[in-house]
């Protein structure tokens, strides 16, 4: 559900349907360049405001802000009694919007920035993406490709990971991948896949051996709201 929290604007317009009711000249007494800052820095304490707190200061506002008045108007009952009547008035808007505002304060707190709407379901062509971009990463010697398909604010110790991929670029090239789509599934909003992963590449230095690994690789993948990133791999050594 969608709110709006009050604003200085809003304040404004709303008291300029209260002012043709009387005349010309009462409705001129209301300067929105000068009623604005004053208004605003009100506003901003106005969730812990009691409306009769409001209504005096915005009197005392009023008066503050008609220095060219006339003195019987500015000052007199019919003075008093409009800007009584409109303090009253948006006293009781105030007072009215601050369950909305709560409510949407409630739901932020519900869904914290940073945290993705409801995902769409995680198929087989989800999982099969993924993979295929973790080996074209990898034989296309693209470091910076294959760490972008990890989500690196949510996924456990990314650093970690990050200099693991550093010191297998380092070490190794002619990457070859192979694998098999298992199975995929939904758990608490976060697809998982099983593949049969395989990876093998040419040591750089001819101390080092080859690398050969081939096991099961476990993914779990969140969605960003725009793609599927990694954000759990099991087991890291697949790539030491």
């Amino acid at each position: 559900m969608r709110t709006s929290s009050l604003s200085t604007p809003v304040v404004l317009n709303s008291i300029s349907h209260f002012l043709p009711i009387f005349s010309g000249q009462a409705a001129a007494l209301v300067n929105p360049a000068k009623i604005r800052p004053r208004l605003s820095k009100m506003l901003k304490g106005v969730g812990d405001t009691q409306s009769s707190f409001f209504h005096l200061q915005f009197r005392h506002m009023a008066f503050d802000l008609l220095p060219n008045t006339p003195l019987p108007l500015a000052r007199g009952a019919l003075g008093r009694w409009l800007f009584g009547f409109v303090a009253s008035v948006m006293a009781m808007v105030i007072v009215a919007a601050r369950p909305a505002a709560l409510l949407a304060q409630a739901e932020k707190a519900s869904n914290p920035a940073g945290q993705a709407a409801t995902s769409p379901p995680f198929g087989d062509n989800d999982a099969l993406t993924i993979l295929d971009n973790l080996k074209s990463a990898l034989e296309s010697y693209n470091r910076k490709k294959f760490l972008a398909q990890f989500d690196q604010t949510r996924m456990c110790d990314f650093p970690a990971l990050r200099r693991q991929i550093s010191s297998l670029f380092e070490r190794y090239d002619s990457f070859n991948v192979t694998y098999h789509l298992m199975q995929t599934g939904t758990e608490k909003g976060e697809g998982i896949a099983l593949a049969d992963f395989g990876l093998d590449a040419t040591s750089i230095t001819d101390d080092m051996l080859d690398l050969r690994r081939h096991g099961q690789l476990r993914l779990v993948a969140s969605w960003n709201g725009r793609e599927w990133k990694i954000v759990d791999l099991n087991p890291r050594a697949v790539f030491k």
